[in-house]
């Protein structure tokens, strides 16, 4: 096991670095400049490190510009060895070998190969999708798409960080501790980290808010291994990703994005796994499960982002309750408004059916005048014709009444319903909608 999984005196699993570290790009003297045609790509496609590179190409549009062969491991080699033979070479540690005579270090996908220069550019996966998202894009058929824009660089780099220690390696070191002590601390780590990310995709679309990134990319392969995969071999079994109610709807956006799901092998990923790593599955037996056809349902985070730049711009927001409402003020701001600077709290106004019922604006009119700047009325959220961010702020501009000194809101968020002897979980249990995100607005009683 030490040989496969190298580890410190603790028992914990280290990850050795990369060797080849070059780079691509246009300054004077590089020898490797961009160019069409000229470079390739060796993954595995079980393989997470090297699936960040397939989705980078598919995202970019690189197929053309980027060629690609495949390895497969092999039990009775003990390493990589390519479907078809490349440069003269049947396994990826000859290519090594070929590239630098006398290499001694580990034989890794991803390789970025320079074709021209018969050299290994670089086999280590985060600098390899940098340089796809940015060296590239004059020959790339999306070269506006931006994974690693300049003003999210500290954000990306922060979540890459956390994400990288704890969930990428933090898999790894879960399955490949060997002393209970490791094991332990990895996969504590692992889940305090996979509910940190859970709840930051409550109100984000993708990790660094309403911009697909490269953080989002190297989650991504780490999360689409885990139900299949590192559940169960690497003893990450406190909870499968489809099981977390926003994690999980965050993969099955990320699978549906054009070109990603043509990245992803299931079945190589679990023969990979469950067929070569001996010392954890002695038998090779690879399983029948699980059932990954749900990564096509429909995810249903087209508008949190939309939602959220709304939200960005809400000081204030009016609780009106009847007399059951009280009892789930405190619960639903936690779950939907912690973040909210300002809250004005009301409880058993006699209008408390100004939002629910429509019909009742006329009659609470003297309520809104008198503490409210700005509200939302039901119909409006629920009118078809208002889909995007632009309009629902233009109808709100539309729906801007009186005010009186600074007892103004927003968003008014209706808690008045028929919801006697219901709890927090009852109520705000249903699927998360654009009305819902923007304010539980009840049904007329």
């Amino acid at each position: 096991m030490s040989n496969l999984a190298p580890r410190n005196q603790s028992g914990a699993y280290i990850r050795p670095n990369s060797q080849f570290r070059k780079f691509i790009g246009t300054e004077s003297g590089n020898p490797h400049p961009p160019a069409t045609g000229r470079y390739k790509l060796y993954v595995g496609l079980g393989c997470p490190w090297a699936h960040r590179t397939l989705v980078v190409r598919s995202l970019k549009k690189l197929e053309a510009v980027i060629s690609v062969g495949i390895v497969s491991p092999s039990p009775i080699e003990g390493g990589w060895i390519f479907n078809q033979e490349e440069e003269g070479c049947r396994t990826l540690a000859e290519f090594y070998q070929k590239a630098e005579p006398g290499y001694s270090g580990r034989s890794t996908v991803p390789v970025l190969w320079d074709n021209q220069t018969k050299a290994i550019v670089n086999n280590e996966s985060s600098e390899i999708i940098v340089m796809l998202n940015s060296e590239f894009n004059e020959f790339a058929n999306n070269p506006t798409l931006n994974l690693y824009p300049e003003e999210l660089k500290e954000k990306i780099d922060w979540w890459n960080e956390k994400i990288y220690h704890a969930v990428n390696n933090g898999v790894y070191r879960c399955g490949f501790a060997q002393t209970q002590e490791a094991y332990n601390q990895a996969c504590n780590e692992l889940f305090a980290t996979l509910d940190e990310i859970e709840l930051a995709l409550q109100t984000n679309r993708y990790l660094c808010g309403e911009n697909l990134t490269l953080a989002d990319v190297r989650l991504f392969t780490t999360l689409f291994r885990f139900d299949s995969a590192y559940y169960g071999l690497f003893k990450c079994n406190r909870q499968r990703i489809r099981d977390y109610q926003n994690l999980g709807a965050y993969l099955r956006d990320l699978y549906q994005l054009p070109g990603v799901a043509d990245t992803c092998d299931v079945e190589t990923v679990k023969r990979d796994y469950y067929g070569n790593l001996f010392p954890l599955n002695p038998g090779g037996i690879i399983p029948n499960g699980p059932d990954m056809s749900y990564l096509n349902q429909p995810h249903d985070r087209d508008h949190i982002g939309k939602v959220q730049c709304f939200m960005n711009q809400i000081n204030r927001v009016a609780i009106v309750g009847g007399t059951h409402g009280n009892e789930f003020t405190g619960a639903y701001l936690i779950q939907k408004f912690a973040q909210f600077p300002n809250l004005i709290t009301r409880s058993s106004f006699e209008t408390v059916t100004l939002l629910a019922n429509p019909d009742a604006f006329a009659a609470g009119r003297r309520y809104v005048e008198k503490d409210l700047n700005r509200c939302f009325l039901k119909q409006d959220l629920q009118d078809p014709a208002l889909k995007t961010y632009e309009e629902l702020q233009a109808k709100l501009i539309q729906n801007t009444l009186a005010s009186n000194g600074d007892k103004q809101a927003d968003l008014i968020l209706d808690l008045h319903s028929s919801t006697a002897n219901m709890g927090p979980d009852n109520y705000f249990g249903k699927q998360p909608s654009l009305k819902l995100e923007i304010g539980c607005l009840s049904e007329p009683s």
